[in-house]
């Protein structure tokens, strides 16, 4: 008998745990925006990549430089 309680309550408790994870996830996914733009943003991107040179003369990317036209 004490057994059957036992897997009771364990079944019970992952459907608890099922319903709180899916309460937590959809709360947040019908916040609905809504945008009216009366005219288009077009936006053009440069990317020049930040060279260096190590000490044996090579040269390695240590990184980008992004620059943004509107």
């Amino acid at each position: 008998m004490a057994l059957i309680i036992r897997i009771l309550l364990f079944l019970a408790s992952i459907v608890f745990t099922i319903v709180l994870l899916i309460g937590a996830t959809t709360g947040f996914a019908k916040d609905e925006f809504q945008l009216d733009t009366k005219e288009p943003n077009f936006r053009f991107y440069t990317i020049e990549w930040i060279d260096e040179v190590d000490d044996s003369g090579r040269k390695y990317v240590c990184g980008t430089k992004v620059t943004t036209y509107d």
